[in-house]
């Protein structure tokens, strides 16, 4: 059986297996405590059980439940490997993993690191994004088993990357981390298309720079009040001059920023290896909190 004790001792092992350091860990502690007494408490029907009745906890302590939940995030075994590595059956790693990662959610909603989801309204915008000066804007995708529809694999199939997948857009700061997270869709739509169905408020607010790559063009046309810095597209038949080769070179290296941000989200196996779970929901609910941890992280570094 996996021994918690043992990784807690050192920075290495529990990013290794977590992707948070020893101090982050044991700050979400007592929030994670706290979310699921409350999750206890609302349990309906209550759990009854007689005295001496079941086998004994495997996992006692709110500390290796959190262990348990972000191990899974961060190295997604299959729930026969995490039956194996903490000697219970793969049903009861399955069940732990669905009762456990809405609690994950709820901690780090607590702790205000989860990324929006729906934007209306520019003041609320403004709520959520107080100092925000400059926003960063891409999508990213991530591989997914093909589905058995003939119809469906054509929706999920990204020519791209050439393989079946799900995607996300992301908008982060300056400072990696991400603000908001739109909700998935299937590989084949386009980035601005997810954009423009998201939504963001009906007027983006002025005075902030957006920045984005070459699959946002129509973001210029459709918000003209907005600051919008993209790459020069080549004209059609001929070749950009050295001023605009400079200048997109130069773009590339400050839009980097939020390539960071979704490589610190994709630390996290369960969003950087193929998704082999059933549901768009639990998906996107993985990504959710592999975002939130990764603020998380940003934040206690600082």
């Amino acid at each position: 059986m996996l021994r918690v004790e043992y990784a807690l001792t050192t920075d290495r092992t529990m990013k290794a297996l977590t992707g948070l350091t020893r101090s982050a860990f044991h700050a979400l502690v007592p929030a994670f405590d706290q979310a699921l007494h409350e999750k206890a408490l609302h349990r309906n029907p209550p759990r009854q059980r007689r005295p001496g009745g079941g086998g004994p906890a495997k996992l006692k302590t709110a500390e290796a439940k959190l262990f348990f939940i972000l191990m899974y995030v961060k190295c997604y075994p299959t729930f026969d490997v995490a039956a194996v590595l903490y000697g219970v059956h793969r049903s009861r790693a399955h069940r732990w993993t669905q009762d456990w990662l809405p609690v994950l959610e709820k901690t780090l909603g607590q702790k205000m690191v989860l990324p929006e989801r729906q934007i209306h309204q520019v003041e609320a915008f403004f709520h959520r994004f107080p100092t925000a000066q400059t926003l960063f804007i891409d999508g990213s995708e991530r591989p997914t088993q093909r589905p058995q529809d003939s119809t469906e694999q054509k929706s999920y199939y990204s020519g791209k990357k050439n393989d079946h997948t799900r995607k996300h857009l992301f908008i982060g700061d300056d400072q990696r981390r991400i603000l908001a997270l739109s909700p998935p869709a299937p590989g084949s739509h386009h980035d601005y298309t997810m954009f423009k169905d998201w939504p963001p408020p009906d007027r983006l607010p002025d005075g902030v720079i957006y920045w984005t790559d070459a699959g946002f063009q129509g973001l210029r046309t459709d918000y003209p009040q907005c600051r919008v810095i993209q790459p020069q597209k080549k004209p059609r038949g001929k070749r950009l001059n050295d001023l605009d080769r400079w200048c997109n070179a130069l773009r590339a290296r400050i839009r980097i920023v939020v390539e960071h941000a979704i490589g610190g989200v994709k630390r996290f196996g369960a969003i950087a290896q193929t998704y082999r779970n059933r549901g768009a929901h639990f998906e996107d609910q993985l990504t959710l909190v592999a975002c939130g941890l990764w603020n998380w992280h940003l934040q206690q570094a600082d």
